[in-house]
């Protein structure tokens, strides 16, 4: 499997290059055994040689739960999946913020239908990906260091960062103030 311009046998090339051995890592720690179930058949699926994952130890046998639900519309999928939700915040005290919906795509579209019918029912909600997109900014970033750098007593990339920058912005020029310098040197001796 390859994407993105991948080379298809980037892993056969670095065990010959490196003269690396492959280590199988088959156990899975972080899901629950039912949804383990379910992960081996997509592998399979995907790749025929594919080696089942094992539980760990620290789950029952029967924790997790997946289920396959088909809707006519996405406004049917939206009404069901928010009640559903509520249903849960009530039934076994979590909170909304317990609660995630992973969008494959058209978040605008799927996302927002399903955030309509939860504010409906009282559940805030919204669409994570305005905010991941807005704290990759740099401006955003820089605010971020600063407040980094009055409320710890070390950070030192970040005061780094923040030192490259505010060097930047009085137009400081590593490079050719660099050179300069060396200039300057040679003609004071």
């Amino acid at each position: 499997m390859s994407w993105a311009g991948a080379l298809p046998d980037s892993f056969e090339r670095f065990k010959q290059d490196f003269d690396a051995v492959q280590i199988e890592l088959t156990q899975n720690h972080r899901s629950a055994p039912r949804l383990i179930e379910i992960q081996n058949v997509f592998a399979k699926i995907i790749n025929q040689n594919s080696i089942d994952a094992t539980v760990s130890n620290q789950h029952s046998d029967q924790e997790g739960k997946c289920e396959v639900w088909s809707f006519q519309t996405h406004i049917d999928e939206a009404i069901f999946v928010a009640s559903n939700i509520v249903k849960r915040i009530q039934q076994e005290n979590m909170t909304p913020r317990d609660v995630c919906i992973l969008v494959k795509q058209h978040e605008h579209i799927y996302a927002k239908a399903v955030i309509h019918e939860l504010e409906k029912r009282g559940v805030g909600a919204r669409i994570e990906k305005e905010y991941q997109d807005l704290l990759t900014e740099e401006c955003v970033q820089l605010v971020l260091d600063y407040i980094d750098l009055a409320t710890k007593e070390k950070s030192h990339d970040t005061w780094v960062r923040v030192s490259e920058m505010l060097a930047f912005a009085s137009g400081y020029d590593p490079d050719q103030d660099h050179q300069q310098n060396i200039n300057n040197g040679i003609r004071a001796s």
